[in-house]
């Protein structure tokens, strides 16, 4: 492969006989290794090797082009969705299967009033207002149920209500699967419902 050249590291085309020594180096190593390497028909193959208790090479090679690939148009749908959910009206979060914020939208930070930074990496229990309707909804997702249009409190970095409604779906992603909550902001409308039972009380 290297003789015809169809190894496309950048240092296999500059210096073939270094990047030569530096593979024969790596699989001299006794506790063995593993890597990628892209050929210059496209297709890309990772492996592993290590020495036999006789004291022999052993490489096994497999081909991952098509999950390259995969990986590669995944990626560049998470880049588009990322572009529509910060042009959306309704906040939009995500939570990755550590439970951790993975993604905040620009009506959220104007919303909640936290920074990205802030948010990223930590766990969304900061934004409820009441942290049972938490505990009920992970109850509900762990179990697989459908959330939509729930009605929830929220609340704003510096402690004021938000009446909200509630949706969330679950989403493959490149790095796993995660959480893409939706929350609409009716907390004018709830302020406008109440102030109109305190009208009819009088």
């Amino acid at each position: 492969s290297l003789d015809a050249g169809l190894i496309k590291a950048p240092l296999a085309q500059t210096d073939p006989e270094a990047w030569l020594e530096k593979h024969l180096a790596e699989r001299r190593r006794p506790e063995g290794g593993a890597g990628e390497t892209q050929h210059q028909n496209g297709r890309t193959y990772r492996y592993r090797h290590g020495r036999t208790t006789e004291g022999g090479l052993l490489i096994a090679q497999y081909d991952i082009t098509e999950q390259k690939r995969y990986e590669a148009q995944l990626q560049e749908s998470e880049q588009r969705l990322s572009a529509i959910l910060n042009a959306s009206s309704a906040s939009c979060v995500i939570v990755n299967a550590d439970g951790r914020l993975d993604f905040v939208n620009d009506r959220a930070v104007e919303i909640f009033g936290h920074s990205r930074e802030e948010m990223i990496g930590r766990s969304p229990a900061m934004l409820y207002w009441d942290q049972a309707d938490r505990a009920e909804l992970l109850a509900e997702i762990r179990a697989e149920e459908e959330i939509h249009n729930r009605a929830i409190v929220m609340k704003t970095k510096s402690g004021q209500r938000i009446d909200g409604l509630l949706t969330v779906q679950p989403l493959e992603f490149s790095d796993g699967d995660k959480w893409v909550n939706w929350l609409y902001d009716v907390s004018d409308l709830r302020a406008l419902e109440r102030d109109l039972l305190e009208a009819k009380a009088i």
